[in-house]
């Protein structure tokens, strides 16, 4: 690489290969990565897995229950405050002991009862 010396930390390139299917309909796509890992496919293969294991959870929980994707709001801070909330949100439902309802059980069940959602920020709840 030419101008090397800009990217602090450079210790490897990689590239990876993603074959999906859907409905029978096979799609691949190649992803070039800059990494301040070293060489070594092992360990490279690792990271990669464990950022897609963050996005296929973490993300993807976002979006589905909490509707990420479906956001408007673009002024000023407004998106990053509003990400706040809904990461804070989905905390207070998985640190929640008390019932059994799946997250998008629960984010209505936060929605239709005041009381509930208070319990939770609040700490109320019963273990």
């Amino acid at each position: 690489m030419a101008e090397q010396d800009k990217w602090e930390g450079l210790q490897s390139i990689g590239v990876t290969l993603s074959t999906r299917e859907i409905k029978g309909k096979k799609t691949e796509q190649r992803r070039y990565h800059i990494c301040s890992i070293g060489a070594g496919a092992k360990k490279y293969a690792e990271a990669v897995r464990g950022h897609w294991a963050i996005e296929n959870s973490l993300h993807w929980v976002l979006d589905v229950v909490m509707s990420e994707d479906k956001a408007r709001n673009r002024k000023d801070n407004s998106a990053q405050n509003m990400a706040i909330i809904r990461h804070l949100a989905l905390n207070l439902m998985k640190n929640d002991p008390s019932i059994n309802l799946s997250l998008k059980q629960m984010k209505k069940k936060m929605e239709w009862d005041h009381d509930y959602a208070m319990a939770l920020v609040f700490g109320n709840m019963k273990p």
